[in-house]
């Protein structure tokens, strides 16, 4: 869900900040989605930095085995929600 919330604004094509004052989530969330802060932050920002191939600026803290992982387990969940829309 934080995923989603953090690109709603290039699909809703509104700033974030309008988003996210208009939906119950923690400041935690918001902060992490707005500013990058915290565990959800840097979480977000490797995703970000994968999805780019910025291998370089990839945090330590996950391992290429833990990103790769959930990346493919990403990939299946999208294609099941896909199908199941269908």
């Amino acid at each position: 869900m934080l995923g989603i919330f953090a690109g709603l604004d290039a699909l809703l094509d509104t700033p974030r900040d309008q988003i996210l004052n208009q939906v119950m989530l923690s400041e935690e969330i918001k902060r992490a989605i707005l500013y990058g802060e915290g565990i959800y932050g840097e979480l977000l920002t490797t995703v970000d930095n994968l999805m780019m191939c910025k291998w370089n600026e990839l945090s330590p803290r996950y391992s290429e085995r833990v990103l790769n992982e959930a990346y493919q387990s990403s990939i299946i969940w999208v294609r099941e929600t896909l199908l199941r829309m269908a």
